[in-house]
């Protein structure tokens, strides 16, 4: 049965915030802060996630963490993930960061400044209530070439969600049927997946993807 969230995601944004005081107070909140931080040319956004958000960013993973282990692919995962980029003043905070290319880079890492760190090859955020800040233009700045955004319209049905793959064509996001780290996936596959793990159990949800992944080869 699907859990219905206890409260929606707190948001709050500060304006005339300078990177200067991005960066302190990411500092001062160490690396065990239980906020989430975008950043935008000297716009702050601060969100609280909650029990569901988390829920939902782990079923994305464990379909991904799946798939590339039936595909035969060595990927690196980072949860969550805090990309800034100084020269840029942009920074955001997503569920998740992936990497098949440059993981030797990234191990053991949570913040990643992109000025000399590589760009994960695909991001996942969870959405449960909108943001004030242009997430999409953010993560276009700077420069991730997929994202996947999962999408939570009512908390209590499962139904109303979706899952929406970008692809990254020039300075801005395309959307995209198809994942182009996992080519033989559609964005359709994930959304079934979570709705059989509300549905059945993740058990018997990943026994079904299993199943779904080898009978396409």
């Amino acid at each position: 049965m699907t859990k219905k969230a206890d409260a929606m995601e707190s948001r709050v944004t500060l304006p005339d915030v300078s990177w200067q005081q991005f960066e302190k107070l990411l500092v001062e909140m160490g690396q065990n802060r239980e906020v989430r931080m975008t950043y935008h040319r000297g716009q702050l956004e601060l969100m609280t996630p909650q029990d569901e958000h988390v829920r939902y960013h782990r079923l994305v993973e464990s379909a991904i963490l799946l798939l590339a282990d039936e595909a035969g692919l060595e990927i690196e995962a980072i949860a969550p993930i805090l990309l800034k980029h100084s020269d840029l003043q942009l920074g955001a905070e997503a569920d998740a960061g992936y990497y098949l290319h440059y993981r030797h880079r990234v191990n053991g890492k949570t913040e990643l400044d992109l000025t000399h760190d590589p760009v994960p090859d695909l991001l996942v955020e969870v959405t449960m209530t909108a943001s004030s800040l242009n997430k999409l233009s953010i993560y276009a700045g700077l420069g991730v070439p997929e994202l996947w955004r999962y999408i939570v319209q009512d908390a209590s049905d499962p139904q109303s969600s979706e899952l929406l793959m970008y692809q990254l064509q020039g300075d801005r996001y395309c959307q995209s049927t198809y994942s182009t780290l996992f080519p033989f996936l559609p964005a359709t596959t994930v959304l079934t997946f979570i709705q059989h793990s509300d549905s059945f159990g993740l058990v018997r949800a990943i026994e079904i993807l299993r199943q779904w992944f080898r009978e396409q080869q």
